[in-house]
């Protein structure tokens, strides 16, 4: 995205410079509206996985409220990296399909306890856990995140 809405403001306006090295030509039969949201999440996951948590090969990633649209980025950015492994978790057993399709490899149904479920599979903690859902969840992630992890807070649900 060029640092618009990192480095340089103007990526909420209706018109913005942008540097020519950040143009280009998209042929997609995908509507406007459609297009205009995916840097939003995938810029968004981008930063949360590779800035702020710096995953990488061999670790164990958990997002919480994987089912929205930067939950399902993060999946499929994280599920791409060779050896992470990315659990997640939905209010709904129904999005069971959809959240493994895009590359999850465990999924937990949210509730309050979910810090104790995960560390009962991973004694140790996971590396990272990426937390969409906010405030109400903040506490039982960090109690699924091993020592020396990341807990990253991002687009409160």
């Amino acid at each position: 995205m060029g640092g618009m809405g990192r480095v340089r403001n103007g990526s909420y306006a209706e018109y913005t410079c942008a540097l020519s090295n950040n143009v280009f030509v998209l042929n997609s039969s995908m509507n406007w509206a459609d297009l205009a949201a995916i840097p939003e999440s995938y810029a968004t996951a981008w930063a949360c996985l590779h800035q702020n948590m710096r995953i990488s090969k061999g670790d164990t990633i958990f997002i919480r409220g994987g089912i929205s649209a930067l939950g399902l980025a993060a999946i499929n950015i994280a599920s791409n990296i060779e050896g992470v492994t990315v659990f997640s978790s939905t209010r709904n057993i129904e999005n069971q399909k959809l959240l493994t399709e895009n590359g999850c490899d465990s999924i937990f149904i949210e509730n309050e306890k979910l810090g104790e479920e995960v560390r009962a599979l991973c004694t140790d903690g996971v590396d990272s856990v990426l937390d969409i859902i906010g405030n109400t969840t903040v506490l039982d992630s960090l109690k699924m995140v091993k020592k020396g992890g990341y807990v990253c807070l991002a687009g409160f649900l």
